[in-house]
């Protein structure tokens, strides 16, 4: 069982390692905190999209099961989301750490994760930045309190890297080139040299 200083610190780093990913609103307490360890950055796939692939962190601080029930990516300032995961998609799709099985409800002091991919059409869709919302309930109360049916938070700002990526050529240029064979076991004298046309 996990103690309530652990729930606290584990909240506190969690919060503190999404601040370093981009500007975030003004700080206060959340059953659930959000983060993403990662600066994510397009990867133009086989299917002709651009994806932003990245892992949502979540740690449920509270003292009571979350159950997620919804979580969108939003471009910074906007209502529309770019990414919702609902229904059966969130429920296969948060995990807890440590394990790949699903994870219907995170319990007090759980971590979780969630494998992210929202996708664009061109990379000009693209925006600079991220910021997530998550619907979940709180399934039991505890200690006199009755939760809210339903919580709503916003959080986990990010940056997004918009560089083009390094594309990694060949070592070999064309024309003539020496290929060096050294051997495989160190009392091995022979060594090969091949020309390669």
């Amino acid at each position: 069982m996990v103690g309530r200083p652990v729930i606290v610190i584990a909240a506190l780093l969690f919060l503190g390692l999404a601040g370093l990913g981009g500007t975030s609103p003004a700080d206060q307490y959340t059953p659930v905190a959000m983060s993403v360890l990662a600066v994510p950055s397009p990867v133009k796939g086989t299917d002709g999209w651009f994806h932003l692939a990245y892992e949502l962190l979540l740690v449920n601080a509270g003292t009571t099961n979350a159950r997620v029930e919804r979580i969108e990516a939003l471009r910074p300032g906007t209502s529309r989301a770019l990414r919702v995961l609902s229904g059966v998609k969130v429920e296969s799709a948060v995990k807890v750490l440590g394990s790949n099985e699903p994870a219907a409800a995170l319990a007090p002091g759980q971590m979780g994760y969630v494998n992210m991919d929202v996708t664009f059409r061109m990379p000009r869709e693209v925006p600079g930045a991220l910021v997530h919302r998550i619907v979940f309930v709180p399934e039991r109360p505890t200690q006199g309190l009755v939760p809210p049916p339903r919580v709503v938070q916003t959080g986990a700002a990010i940056r997004v890297d918009r560089r083009p990526p390094i594309i990694l050529g060949s070592p070999v240029r064309a024309g003539r080139n020496l290929l060096n064979h050294w051997p495989a076991t160190p009392w091995d004298p022979r060594r090969v040299l091949e020309l390669v046309v």
